[in-house]
C-alpha cells in the first residue's frame, strides 16, 4: 500500500502545481484526502483479513486427528469408539465455523471490492478533471 500512497502523493503535488485557482486546488484537495481514506481503509480490511485467517488456521493446527489406518492397528472398534464420535462432532463444529468464516471473508472481501471501485472512480473522475483543465489551457 506504500507505494500506492506514494504514487497518490506524487499525482497530488502535480495536480496541485497545475490548478489554476482556488477552487480547482481545494477540489484537488479534497479528492486526493478521500483517496487516501479509501486507500487506508483497504489496508486496514486486507490485515484484518489476514488476522482472521492467521487465527483460523491457529484453530485449525491443534486438532491432530488420529487417522483411520491408527484405529485399525490398535484394533479398535471403530463402529462405537466414543473418541471417534467426539471427534467427528469437533470436526462437524469446525465445519461450521469455517463456513461462517467463509462468509465474513466474503463479506470483506465484498467491501473491499467496493472500496477498489469507489478508488476507480475517484480515478476516472480526477483524470476527466485533468482532461477538461488540459483541454480548457490548449484552447487558451
Amino acid at each position: 500500500m506504500g507505494e500506492i500512497l506514494n504514487n497518490l502523493n506524487d499525482e497530488y503535488k502535480q495536480k496541485k502545481k497545475e490548478a489554476n485557482t482556488k477552487a480547482e486546488k481545494q477540489e484537488i484537495k479534497y479528492d486526493y484526502k478521500e483517496m487516501k481514506g479509501f486507500i487506508k481503509d483497504s489496508d486496514k480490511l486486507l490485515k484484518k483479513h489476514d488476522e482472521e485467517l492467521k487465527r483460523m488456521n491457529a484453530k485449525w493446527d491443534k486438532f491432530d486427528f488420529p487417522s483411520f489406518d491408527e484405529y485399525k492397528e490398535n484394533n479398535i472398534d471403530i463402529e462405537n469408539d466414543e473418541t471417534l464420535k467426539e471427534i467427528n462432532e469437533k470436526i462437524e463444529s469446525s465445519k461450521q465455523q469455517y463456513e461462517e468464516q467463509e462468509k465474513h471473508y466474503d463479506e470483506v472481501s465484498r467491501q473491499f471490492d467496493e472500496l477498489l471501485k469507489q478508488i476507480d472512480e475517484k480515478n476516472n473522475r480526477i483524470r476527466k478533471v485533468e482532461s477538461l483543465e488540459k483541454t480548457k489551457q490548449d484552447s487558451d
